[in-house]
């Protein structure tokens, strides 16, 4: 309900305007619906981004001076995801929340230790409206009335007048936020039958036992810093702030903190279709401030900023310097740009999501840019044409592509392949969130051994082996169910174990010195 109050304005004023406008002769439909109205809306979406721009530089101007207020939040806001919604997409809420939450923040700060019933109010109000924009918001709120109540209470004497004003204040910081609530607990009531039966689609839609940190700041697929790796350098202002001013360093921090959780725990971690991690939106505040203390510390460190400078150009030529040696540059040739950057792609991946494609290489024992890769998209059924299109999904244990009958590979002793899964779109409230049933198909062909011994496969999901399965001579599709206890949400380790395999010149077939099981041909993921 928010977003709508917010919009309300600027709607009444279309209205309002087409009113007059037929009053003169015009005839325009005012059914409250169509491009006049969005227009409406979407200026309003506009203004209130500006003002929640404005309430951020203003908040550090006074943190670390005008100049580096103004060049942080220029940047913050083009170098980033809010542009594009205050005027590609201005129909979304983010610009308001934004706002809302800039709001909150100023109005909190300027009325630190008022005793005025009034100002106290007044932050409630905001920390209701912020809420009913979007309900997560309501974290932005929590590390801030802790900090509040911690502060008034060291003040309070027990049965004095000092606790009795924190009683006073407290009691009219809850009305104002239940004031500002009311209008959406009344919505629910009207569609789901309580004041606070929330919305099937929002009880749930969050996985709180399996967040996906590392995604949700580092994926592909919308990760805030590999999307908008700016955004790095505005939280790392964020112990400079601390250290600068305690008590709203951490609070902002902490609250940061809470709305990656909130975001890595929801079911569509990425977003759905979107222009970057849009969810962050209402964290504008903290990046403008963080961005503008680093600023200031470059500045006033030349080394620091020289540093920044001319480290990426060394790592770039160390990085090549190793490829050269692993052979996957050539010596005797020139190396075009194209093969410069492929070669950084495989050996490093993307830059920005350090550290997540360090530890998934290390965890799963292949290149860093496979994490990227992995992260371009979710799947409610994966079809992995082996030998095709299988770059990005095929992990260790997989010999080159080949064809015949169609493309395959020849797969060792244990090869294994990644599966992004989507989870199922809404999880009932009274049952654990875990991920659907699934149905793991093979193509396959076991290598013939002249002795006949029979060949055997071992599914292992995430580290837990289902019970082997015999591949007969010849091709064959075999299928193995794997109950949705064993998924997780994103990425899942699967690993095909066989029973054996040789060499065949070991046995006598041909001169091949690879050691083969199987040739697959499909692997196919299907939700059951």
């Amino acid at each position: 309900m928010g977003t709508a109050i917010l919009w309300l304005p600027f709607y009444l004023a279309a209205h309002l305007w087409f009113g007059i406008l037929n009053l003169l002769g015009g005839e325009f439909a005012r059914a409250g619906f169509g491009n006049p109205y969005q227009q409406a809306v979407g200026l309003g979406t506009l203004t209130y981004g500006c003002a929640g721009l404005y309430l951020s530089y203003r908040a550090a101007r006074a943190a670390v001076g005008s100049g580096y207020a103004l060049a942080a939040t220029i940047t913050v806001c083009s170098g980033g995801f809010l542009l594009w919604y205050l005027i590609a997409e201005a129909s979304y809420p983010h610009g308001a929340s934004f706002f809302a939450v800039a709001a909150f923040l100023t109005v909190w700060h300027g009325t630190r230790n008022s005793q005025a019933s009034r100002d106290l109010f007044v932050v409630g109000l905001l920390a209701g409206l912020m809420t009913i924009v979007r309900w997560q918001n309501i974290l932005w709120a929590v590390p801030f009335v802790a900090l509040e109540i911690i502060e008034r209470g060291r003040r309070a004497r027990a049965g004095g007048e000092e606790l009795a004003a924190l009683a006073r204040v407290s009691a009219m910081a809850g009305a104002g936020f239940m004031i500002a609530v009311l209008p959406q607990l009344l919505l629910w009531r009207a569609n789901f039958g309580g004041l606070f039966t929330l919305p099937p689609l929002m009880a749930g839609s969050q996985w709180w036992g399996q967040p996906l940190f590392l995604d949700v700041l580092f994926s592909s697929n919308h990760g805030l810093f590999s999307t908008h790796p700016l955004l790095y350098l505005s939280v790392l202002g964020i112990p400079l702030l601390i250290r600068e001013n305690r008590a709203l360093g951490t609070c902002l921090a902490v609250a940061f903190l809470a709305q990656i959780c909130v975001n890595a725990a929801v079911g569509e971690w990425w977003g759905g279709a979107a222009f970057g991690a849009r969810r962050f939106a209402a964290a504008t505040f903290i990046f403008v401030l963080g961005l503008a203390y680093v600023l200031r510390a470059i500045a006033l460190r030349p080394r620091l900023a020289l540093a920044l400078v001319l480290v990426p150009f060394v790592a770039l030529n160390l990085t090549l310097a190793g490829a050269m040696r692993a052979g996957s540059l050539p010596a005797g040739s020139g190396i075009g740009f194209d093969r410069i950057s492929a070669t950084l792609y495989e050996r490093v991946g993307n830059p920005f999501a350090f550290p997540a494609t360090l530890l998934f290489a290390r965890s799963w024992g292949v290149s860093p840019s496979q994490y990227d890769r992995l992260g371009e998209q979710q799947f409610n059924h994966l079809d992995i044409d082996v030998g095709g299109n299988d770059d990005r999904f095929l992990l260790r244990g997989w010999h080159g592509a080949e064809s015949g009958g169609g493309s395959f590979r020849w797969a060792a002793n244990t090869s294994s392949f990644a599966a992004p899964l989507k989870t199922p779109g809404v999880i009932s409230p009274e049952t654990d969130n875990v991920q659907a049933d699934y149905s793991l198909s093979f193509d396959v062909a076991p290598l013939a051994h002249p002795d006949g011994q029979r060949q055997t496969v071992s599914v292992e999901v995430n580290g837990t082996t289902l019970d082997p399965v015999e591949i007969g001579p010849g091709r064959n599709v075999f299928t193995v169910s794997i109950p949705g206890t064993l998924l997780r949400r994103h990425l899942n380790h699967i690993a095909l174990r066989h029973a054996w395999a040789v060499t065949p010149a070991s046995i006598g077939i041909n001169s091949d010195g690879r050691r083969l099981a199987a040739r697959y041909y499909q692997l196919r993921l299907q939700r059951r």
